[in-house]
């Protein structure tokens, strides 16, 4: 019997290529999961992308989906929202997109840049470059405070600054929720 070497080996070659980036792709996915920086430049690497001006769900880039939230927001925070959304009876409890913090997607560019960690909390912050001027530069940095959320990092709160008045989605969803 006789082996064609340059078969097996092709064949070989072929094999490993697909296993290392089937490997190499789970674990991306799992680091993804696993690193709050990583979280929120998932988050905004879609941000500056236009959508269709008549389609101005599509620009709020985290409130499209609620499977995108549920991977990305912790379970509290979630439960939080749904009560304030049920009690709102229909009208938005969030009306401003925080990822931008402003009613319309305006980015530029993004720096991310870690604040604080520890072992079950992180903070980011995103500092934004949008593609026009702004009044106020500190509606410039929007801040993601992390939980662990059993071996995965969850967003446990969204804060920032329109003008001089700091916001945070916690305390818009209590205040929903005493109203």
């Amino acid at each position: 019997m006789s082996f064609d070497r340059r078969a097996i080996l092709s064949g070989l070659l072929i094999v490993l290529a697909a296993l290392c980036t089937t490997s190499v792709a789970q674990s991306a996915t799992a680091t993804d999961r696993r690193d709050p920086a990583a979280i929120v430049t998932w988050i905004y690497r879609d941000a500056g992308k236009p959508s269709a001006p008549a389609d101005d769900a599509k620009n709020i880039i985290l409130w499209d989906s609620n499977r995108k939230r549920m991977k990305i927001f912790s379970q509290s925070l979630m439960a939080q929202w749904a009560k304030a959304d049920k009690r709102a009876s229909g009208d938005a409890v969030i009306d401003f997109d925080p990822v931008s913090n402003s009613q319309d997607p305006d980015i530029k560019s993004v720096a991310i840049a870690a604040k604080s960690s520890s072992s079950n909390r992180a903070t980011i912050a995103a500092t934004l470059t949008p593609t026009g001027r702004r009044v106020n530069a500190t509606t410039d940095v929007v801040r993601c405070d992390f939980v662990r959320d059993g071996d995965e990092w969850k967003i446990d709160n969204m804060r920032g600054h329109a003008g001089s008045q700091s916001w945070a989605i916690r305390d818009m969803l209590a205040h929903a929720l005493r109203n």
